[in-house]
């Protein structure tokens, strides 16, 4: 395991790989640290990173530079709630995005726009604690039904660390 990056963060790209993802968009990419690990995985795979943040742009900028240059990443300046276009991504990931379970209409319907048709998306989420994470699960499969279809939730580590997988259905 790489120390330099978060377990969470570990977790959620050891689920990817079973999806094997030609294009991964992770909402809330913050710098980029799961973009050169995710691209080495998967060696014909291309990556985009969506953050809002102007500094999380610009260490993903400097951190992944060799891969922006190889034309396999790119980072997107914007709130994904904002997005109006599809990214063509055929897999999503969010790790503690917290509008999936603030604003779960809004942000349900952004992931549908962003992601290609048949897509899969994660969200991870670490809770504050188990009653919290029960609620967030709640949330999160009564408004993602609309769109997506759930899969079961996966635990990781305790019991308020949650992985849930959706598939966009057309």
């Amino acid at each position: 395991m790489d120390r330099s990056i978060p377990t969470r963060i570990e977790w959620a790209l050891d689920l990817l790989s079973g999806k094997r993802p030609e294009l991964l968009l992770e909402i809330g990419s913050g710098p980029g640290l799961a973009c050169r690990r995710f691209l080495r995985q998967h060696g014909r795979a291309n990556y985009i990173g969506l953050d809002r943040s102007a500094v999380s742009r610009d260490k993903f900028r400097n951190l992944n530079a060799d891969m922006i240059e190889a034309g396999r990443a790119s980072f997107v300046h914007d709130d994904f709630l904002d997005q109006t276009k599809s990214s063509g991504a055929d897999v999503g990931l969010a790790i503690n995005v917290n509008a999936f379970w603030t604003n779960p209409v809004k942000s349900f319907a952004a992931a549908k726009r962003l992601l290609m048709q048949p897509a899969f998306l994660l969200l991870i989420y670490e809770a504050p604690g188990p009653e919290k994470a029960k609620e967030i699960c709640r949330l999160v499969d009564e408004f993602g039904r609309a769109d997506f279809k759930p899969g079961p939730a996966i635990q990781n580590l305790d019991a308020w660390t949650l992985a849930r997988w959706f598939r966009l259905v057309a």
